[in-house]
């Protein structure tokens, strides 16, 4: 692990701590994509461990070089395995060379506190003063930064997550794609930065029901465009 990232170990645990159990804090080491989570304090949030792969939002963040424009992104949306609404932040880590090196993320469970103010509001018998509508709106509002946050424990889980965002026509087989789809569908999935990670070449062949070969391919083909 970087120097500087071993700094941020023991801030994980404070916030963790100091802000309670619906909030998620975790620190990724961008050295190692693939595994990128070296340390998550009350992962139960998004479903999470030590070793789980960044978020398809944090690869895109590193694809379009986000980290050079700012160093914090605050306040967009994402959603759990469990289909459970997370608001999220994230700080990028930098080296002196202003090179990104990590991340620094805030993952507060609303769904989870919308649970709990509807139990509250039943128990007071005030359920006409707190409606799913009014939640649902206010939740609607909260900006999506470019499309909603998926958090995902494997590479596996990553590419399908991503590639459910980028496939053309989901009901067509993907056994019926032709070569020019395929381009294009590896060519959305190299924009939103999934091939920084490497296995997920294997992973998004198997998807794609092709060889590693054919991905390699494509992607050399798009880098010559």
């Amino acid at each position: 692990m970087h120097p500087i990232l071993k700094q941020y170990a023991t801030i994980v645990e404070f916030l963790g701590k100091a802000l309670g159990s619906q909030y998620e804090i975790t620190l990724l080491d961008l050295s190692s994509a693939e595994h990128s989570i070296v340390s998550i304090i009350n992962g139960h949030v998004s479903g999470r461990m030590v070793g789980s792969p960044p978020t398809d939002l944090a690869l895109s963040f590193i694809k379009d070089k986000t980290f050079e424009k700012m160093d914090y992104k605050v306040g967009y949306r994402g959603v759990s395995s469990k289909n459970s609404t997370i608001l999220s932040s994230t700080m990028f880590i930098k080296d002196t060379d202003g090179s990104l090196i990590g991340m620094l993320c805030l993952n507060y469970n609303a769904g989870g506190s919308v649970s709990i103010l509807h139990d509250l509001a039943a128990l007071l018998q005030v359920d006409d003063l707190f409606t799913s509508e009014d939640t649902t709106q206010n939740l609607q509002a909260i900006p999506p930064c470019a499309g909603i946050e998926t958090f995902s424990n494997t590479i596996a889980d990553l590419v399908n997550s991503t590639l459910s965002k980028v496939l053309p026509d989901p009901s067509v087989p993907v056994d019926r794609l032709t070569q020019d789809e395929k381009l294009q569908i590896v060519d959305a999935l190299n924009q939103k930065g999934v091939f920084l990670v490497k296995s997920a070449v294997n992973e998004v062949s198997t998807q794609l029901h092709c060889s590693e070969a054919s991905i390699y391919r494509y992607l050399s083909k798009l880098n010559k465009s």
